[in-house]
C-alpha cells in the first residue's frame, strides 16, 4: 500500500459532483430498498463513498490512486466498513449509533461508491429508528446527508509522493491538473468507517452522483458575469443575484472587463435585443448600496449578530430564515423545558403539616365546660 507511482496524466474537466449518496448515471431516483439488502432491513445502492478533489477543511487531495487504496481497503474487509450516525465525539463511542455496513466498493469514474445496508438494530436504537430517517431523508433531500469515510493516513507514502513531485527548491507541483492549490495527496494506511453526515468533506453536494453540475456552474458563471440574462437556481448556497453584483462591483474595482469571440458576442447581442435593452453595468457606488441594503435586511430580520454572519456566509434569505426558524423553535423547547422543570419544583414544595388543624365545630365548643378550664380564686383580702 505504499509503494508509489506517478498518476496518470488526468483529464482537465471539472470535478464530478455527487449528490452525497451517488446515482447511477441512468437512474433518475435514489436506489432505495426497505426490505432488501444483507440483513433485510434495508438498503441504499450506490452510495457516494468518497469523490476525487480536496477534502475541505482538512487540506489534503483525494486523487485517482487514493480512490483505488479506499476501493480496495474496502473491499479486503469481508464484513464490508461499519456506517454511523454521524462520527463519534472526543467523549463519546459509536455505540447506539451503528447503521450497518458499506459493502461492494467500486471505482465509477471520478468516484467510490458502494452499497449501505442497514441493520436491524439501526431500525431500534436508544435514538428512534435511524435508519429510516436515513432512507427518508435521502429520498425528501439527498443533498442534506453523505457519507464521510474514517481512515488512518499514510503519512510515509504522502510525503514519499510529495517528494518526488518536487523540484530541487523542493516546490511541490501537483500531477492532478485539477489541484490547483498544490494540495498534499493523501494516501490511506487503514479504512475504518464511513458514517453519514451532514457536510462530508469529501462528498461536497450529497449522496447521489449528479451529472448536470458542470452544466450549471457554467449557467450561473454565465449570468454572474453578465455574460446572459438566464438567471438560474442558486448554486451551492449562492444567491445568482447577490453573485452578479458581487462580480460587478469587483470588475469595477480592479478595471477588469470580459471580451467575448465574434460569435459569442453577436448572439449575445441578439438575444439582449430580442428580449429588453442592454442593462448598464451598475456602478461601485450603486453596488456598494444594494450590498448594504440586503445587509441592513438580514440584520432587521434576524438581529445583528446572526443577520452579519449569515450574510457574509453567503445564505440566501430564505436560508437564513430556515435557521432563524430553527433557533426560534430551539428557545421555545428551551423555554418549555424550563417551564415544566419550574412546575415540577413548586409541585415538590413542602408547604406545611398534611392534616388540617382539628377544630371543634359549633355543636362541639357548646359542650365545653369553660368552668373547668380556670381556677376561680377567691378576694385576696380573704386569705
Amino acid at each position: 500500500m505504499s509503494t508509489v507511482t506517478r498518476p496518470a496524466k488526468t483529464e482537465n474537466k471539472i470535478r464530478p459532483e455527487s449528490t452525497r449518496f451517488a446515482r447511477a448515471e441512468n437512474e433518475s431516483e435514489p436506489k432505495i430498498d426497505r426490505e432488501g439488502g444483507r440483513y433485510e432491513s434495508g438498503i441504499i445502492r450506490d452510495v457516494a463513498v468518497i469523490t476525487r478533489g480536496e477534502a475541505l477543511g482538512h487540506g489534503i487531495w483525494i486523487d485517482s490512486t487514493m480512490l483505488d487504496q479506499v476501493a480496495e481497503l474496502g473491499n479486503e474487509q469481508e464484513n464490508g466498513i461499519k456506517a454511523r450516525f454521524t462520527h463519534p465525539g472526543m467523549s463519546s463511542d459509536g455505540l447506539g449509533k451503528m447503521l450497518g455496513r458499506v459493502q461492494d466498493f467500486r471505482i465509477d469514474g471520478d468516484q467510490v461508491l458502494g452499497d449501505l445496508h442497514f441493520s436491524e438494530s439501526s431500525h431500534k436504537t436508544p435514538d428512534g429508528d435511524l435508519a429510516e430517517y436515513v432512507m427518508l431523508l435521502t429520498e425528501e433531500d439527498a443533498s442534506a446527508a453523505g457519507l464521510s469515510i474514517v481512515f488512518e493516513q499514510d503519512f510515509d507514502a504522502t510525503e514519499m509522493f510529495t517528494d518526488y513531485n518536487s523540484d530541487d527548491d523542493g516546490d511541490f507541483s501537483s500531477p492532478d491538473e485539477l489541484n490547483v492549490d498544490g494540495l498534499p495527496h493523501a494516501r490511506v494506511l487503514k479504512l475504518r468507517a464511513a458514517d453519514v453526515v451532514d457536510e462530508p468533506a469529501a462528498n461536497p453536494t450529497g449522496m447521489f452522483y449528479r451529472q448536470d453540475l458542470p452544466a450549471e456552474a457554467f449557467a450561473f458563471l454565465n449570468f454572474a458575469s453578465g455574460i446572459s440574462d438566464d438567471k438560474p437556481e442558486s448554486l451551492l448556497g449562492i444567491e445568482p443575484g447577490r453573485a452578479r453584483e458581487f462580480f460587478q462591483r469587483w470588475k469595477t474595482e480592479n478595471d477588469v472587463s470580459i471580451s467575448l469571440n465574434d460569435s459569442q458576442e453577436s448572439q449575445t447581442m441578439t438575444d439582449k435585443n430580442e428580449n429588453q435593452a442592454p442593462e448598464t453595468e451598475p456602478t461601485e457606488s450603486s453596488s456598494r448600496e444594494s450590498i448594504l441594503a440586503e445587509l441592513s435586511r438580514f440584520s432587521d430580520a434576524f438581529g445583528n449578530a446572526n443577520g452579519v454572519e449569515w450574510f457574509n456566509q453567503g445564505l440566501g434569505f430564505s436560508e437564513a430564515l430556515e435557521k432563524h426558524c430553527v433557533e426560534l423553535s430551539k428557545q421555545i423547547d428551551d423555554r418549555d423545558a424550563k417551564i415544566a422543570e419550574l412546575e415540577g419544583k413548586l409541585e415538590s414544595v413542602d408547604l406545611g403539616e398534611s392534616n388540617p388543624v382539628d377544630v371543634p365545630s359549633e355543636s362541639e365548643s357548646e359542650k365545653v365546660d369553660f368552668e373547668s378550664l380556670f381556677s376561680i380564686r377567691g378576694d385576696a383580702s380573704k386569705n
